[in-house]
């Protein structure tokens, strides 16, 4: 499939030679994302994605007040929730779920980043793993700066 006519997808994709993960940058920011989504373009690439990789993830804006999600979820097997700590407020998360079946059944999993693993331990259970970050944090954490 040729993106905009012009170019070919697997030709723009770039490789991160750390991880071995491959990664198609979006072209630009559109208004109409979701018309981009459920397009024929986007079917016949995630076709082609499948055929060429093992996992296939597409990054969407929040699911608050856009709604991208609906639009790719005929092409998708499932999405992971990605949840901010201390800022996604859980009635957003719980509305979601309540207000969109269709998308709250196909949901395979929860992230929560940027945890703040000094506060986490006050919400485990006493013996928790969470209560023992604070030993171990340089165990769990990697350093920016450091060269793996």
């Amino acid at each position: 499939m040729d993106i905009g006519g012009t170019v070919s997808w697997r030709d723009i994709v770039l490789a991160d030679p750390r991880t071995g993960m491959h990664i198609l940058p979006a072209l630009s920011a559109s208004n109409q994302a979701s018309d981009f989504l459920s397009s024929d373009g986007m079917r016949t690439l995630l076709e082609e994605a499948r055929q060429s990789y093992d996992y296939v993830v597409i990054d969407l804006p929040l699911l608050g007040p856009v709604m991208d999600a609906r639009a790719v979820l005929p092409r998708t097997d499932g999405f992971i929730l990605v949840t901010e700590w201390g800022r996604t407020p859980r009635r957003l998360v719980r509305s979601l779920i309540e207000h969109e079946p269709e998308l709250a059944e196909d949901i395979v999993g929860v992230v929560l980043n940027k945890v703040d693993f000094r506060k986490l331990a006050q919400y485990s259970d006493p013996g928790g793993a969470e209560r023992y970050m604070g030993s171990y944090s340089r165990y769990y954490q990697v350093d920016a700066t450091e060269k793996v």
